[in-house]
């Protein structure tokens, strides 16, 4: 997180910003990382392989990627604050 406000300022895009899509990502690719542990504990307890619920995540996260880049543009868009 600490080089995501010099990669703000550089690339002239808010802070905030640059928050809420590193936010987006690191929440949409928790959904299907093999290393994430909270995920493949639940798929053990619920006894699903993880290339089924890849498989059915995959889509899921395509949606959300394209909802999470229009939710950052319009919030660059709308440039609110006093930075």
């Amino acid at each position: 997180m600490p080089i995501m406000t010099p990669l703000a300022d550089l690339l002239e895009v808010q802070r905030q910003t640059a928050v809420l899509a590193y936010q987006f990502g690191d929440g949409i690719t928790n959904l299907i990382l093999p290393s994430y542990s909270i995920l493949i504990g639940a798929l053990g307890l619920a006894r699903v392989p993880f290339g089924k619920w890849f498989r059915f995540a995959l889509p899921l996260v395509g949606i959300l990627t394209i909802v999470g880049l229009i939710l950052v543009t319009i919030a660059e868009l709308i440039k609110v604050g006093p930075f």
